[in-house]
């Protein structure tokens, strides 16, 4: 019974840490600079993706 209840907390933790993984995952797609990514370079515009 202990297993079973530490399996579904942990797949259920899981799940949060993929949800959160992409949307920071698509967050990050806003702030690349295009002209670098269509050379086939992805840079990360870390001053426009970091400000609040």
């Amino acid at each position: 019974m202990a297993f079973l209840h530490d399996y579904n907390l942990n797949h259920m933790h899981y799940n949060q840490l993929r949800t959160v993984a992409e949307e920071a995952s698509v967050a990050a797609t806003m702030f690349t600079n295009l002209q670098a990514e269509s050379e086939g370079k992805i840079v990360f515009n870390q001053t426009e993706g970091i400000r609040p």
